[in-house]
């Protein structure tokens, strides 16, 4: 496998695809059914899919940098990176509000669900965001702590300065640390499409929140 060096910019970011190229593959896929089943706009959700990975790492960043003027931050220290983390309480706050919101993009789709509201128009996919939203905080939990399929995760544990999270986005922005295996993102494809399918089986039922608000 694969090891990530600083310094070799270009490199490191070949050898991520190259090793996650099924993977990147299989996301676009899932995003592409989840556009046909609901706008169709299909390059809208390819660049809805970039953004809000983008928001799962900037999310994370934040919360771990400038917590001196950031509350979300300090909760966030103490619901996943203290002994708490590991109560029903401490889960409940770090999965269902910080990772929904923070980490997943939930305050993107309330943005994107309000311009809506204003304008008659979706600047990004809705379905695409709450798709991602939900799988951040479901693959972080099954994935890395219940499964404990990798150890990409438990680097992040031991030093909070690196590993946040997704592996491309830390390579582009330099928060990898260095000497550590690429993720090998290929292992979460059967959770995230399990969700898509979930989210495909959503659109236009009864259920269907955003539906509802959009009219």
């Amino acid at each position: 496998m694969a090891i990530f060096k600083k310094n070799l910019f270009w490199g490191n970011i070949l050898e991520y695809y190259k090793q996650n190229i099924l993977a990147n593959i299989g996301i676009s896929i899932l995003t592409l059914l989840i556009s046909y089943f609901s706008d169709k706009r299909y390059i809208l959700s390819i660049i809805t899919i970039i953004i809000v990975t983008f928001i799962t790492w900037l999310g994370h960043y934040l919360l771990h940098h400038y917590c001196k003027y950031n509350p979300i931050a300090w909760i966030h220290s103490i619901t996943h990176h203290s002994p708490f983390r590991h109560t029903f309480m401490g889960k409940f706050i770090e999965y269902v509000i910080l990772e929904f919101f923070f980490f997943g993009g939930g305050i993107l789709l309330f943005i994107v669900l309000y311009i809506h509201s204003k304008f008659n128009y979706f600047i990004l996919n809705p379905y695409v965001i709450l798709w991602w939203s939900i799988a951040v905080p479901y693959i972080h939990e099954i994935h890395y702590h219940i499964l404990k399929y990798s150890s990409f995760h438990k680097a992040h544990h031991d030093n909070s300065n690196y590993n946040y999270s997704p592996d491309n986005w830390d390579v582009i922005m330099n928060t990898k640390e260095d000497n550590t295996e690429f993720e090998n993102e290929v292992a979460a494809l059967p959770h995230l499409a399990v969700l898509a399918v979930i989210i495909i089986c959503f659109i236009h039922s009864r259920f269907d929140f955003i539906e509802y608000i959009s009219k």
